[in-house]
C-alpha cells in the first residue's frame, strides 16, 4: 500500500520530489499549524521542522501515524517519550545544517564587531561619518564557545585561523581534546568562559538542564562589555536577565537568531501582531531563525529525509 506523507513545514524541493516517487504527499505548508494537523489525520508519516508540536494529543489524532521526520536538528517541539510509548518511530538530521549554522554564527560575530548594521543604517540616511563607526579587530579578542557539539565545534575550528583566542566549554569534557588539538583552549570551568570572553557564542541543545543556562546568576560572572551570540535555542537564555545585562552594560550588544516564542515565519509584513522585547532593543540584532537556512543545508536535509522515509516504507 502506498504510504501517505504529510509535509507540515517547507523542505527543499529535491526531498519533496523523492517523497513523491514512492508516496502520496500532502503539502500542508501554506496553512496554519492547527489546521494542518487536522488535515494530516490519514497520514502514515509527518515531516516537520521546529514549529509543529508533536505530542500525545497530536499522535492520537493521526491513528495511522508510523513515523515522524524532523527535517533538521533540534527535537524540542517533539515529545519523543510520547512517540516511544505509543510505538511511533522518529528521526532527525543532526549534522545536515551544521556548517551553515557555524558560518552564520561567524557572520553575526563579524556583523557586530565591524558594525555592519549601524553602517548600513547610517549610509541609508546619508550619514558618512566613519569615525562614529569604528569596529573591533577579531584577532585581538577572546571568543568563548559554550557547547562543542556539531555546530559549536565548527565555529571554534573556523575562528582559530583568524588569530583570536578561542576558549570552549562543554559538559562532555572529552570534546576538549579536539579543541586543544586545533589550537583552542578547553576549560572545565564555565565561569572562566564568562570572565575572559569578549564574545560569547552559545551552542547548547535545549534540555531541562540547559533551559535558562544564561540566567541572572550567570550574567554576574560575565565580563562587562561582552558581545553575546545565540544561534542555538532561545530558551537557553533567560530573556529578562539578558535585557538587564544589556541595560547595565554587562552586554555591549547581542545577536540572536532565535526567539522564544518563535515568530510566525509564514506571515508577510503587516499581517502579524507578534512582539518580543529583544526586537525593540537598540543593542540587539535579531534574525528569523536563519542560521540553517541555506540552499545547501536544506537540500542535504531534505534528501536525507526522503531517503530515510523511502527505506522505512520499503
Amino acid at each position: 500500500m502506498t504510504p501517505t506523507i504529510a509535509i507540515l513545514e517547507k523542505i527543499h524541493p529535491v526531498g519533496l520530489k523523492r517523497l513523491q516517487q514512492f508516496s502520496n504527499v500532502i503539502d500542508l505548508t501554506e496553512i496554519a499549524t492547527e489546521k494542518a494537523l487536522i488535515e494530516s489525520s490519514n497520514a502514515d508519516a509527518l515531516v516537520v521542522k521546529s514549529v509543529t508540536p508533536i505530542n500525545r494529543e497530536t499522535i492520537k489524532s493521526i491513528p495511522n501515524l508510523k513515523i515522524v521526520a524532523r527535517a533538521g536538528t533540534g527535537m524540542e517541539n517533539i515529545n519523543t517519550q510520547d512517540l516511544e510509548e505509543l510505538g511511533i518511530e522518529y528521526f532527525n538530521v543532526p549534522t545536515g545544517n551544521s556548517v551553515s549554522a557555524a558560518e552564520f554564527t561567524i557572520g553575526l560575530i563579524f556583523a557586530i564587531c565591524k558594525k555592519f548594521p549601524e553602517t548600513l543604517t547610517a549610509i541609508s540616511k546619508g550619514d558618512f561619518r566613519r569615525h562614529l563607526l569604528e569596529g573591533r579587530e577579531l584577532s585581538k579578542m577572546t571568543v568563548g564557545v559554550i557547547g562543542l557539539g556539531n555546530v559549536g565545534s565548527r565555529v571554534a575550528n573556523r575562528l582559530i585561523p583568524f588569530g583570536c583566542k578561542v576558549i570552549g566549554w562543554d559538559k562532555d569534557t572529552a570534546k576538549g581534546k579536539e579543541l586543544n588539538a586545533a589550537g583552542g583552549q578547553f576549560s572545565e570551568d564555565i565561569n572562566e568562559i564568562y570572565s575572559q570572553s569578549d564574545v560569547i557564542s552559545l551552542h547548547l541543545s535545549l534540555t531541562e538542564d540547559t533551559r535558562h543556562f544564561l540566567n541572572t546568576e550567570a550574567f554576574t560572572h560575565i565580563k562587562k562589555g561582552t558581545i553575546l551570540i545565540n544561534t542555538a535555542r532561545a530558551a537557553c537564555i533567560d530573556t529578562q536577565a539578558m535585557l538587564c545585562a544589556l541595560d547595565n552594560g554587562t552586554l555591549s550588544s547581542a545577536a540572536v537568531d532565535v526567539l522564544d516564542p518563535e515568530p510566525p515565519f509564514t506571515q508577510s509584513s503587516g499581517l502579524s501582531n507578534y512582539t518580543h522585547p529583544l526586537l525593540e532593543h537598540p543593542k540587539v540584532i535579531v534574525t528569523p531563525h536563519l542560521a540553517a537556512s541555506t540552499r545547501d543545508a536544506q537540500q542535504v536535509i531534505s534528501e536525507t529525509v526522503g531517503e530515510t522515509l523511502y527505506r522505512f516504507f520499503s
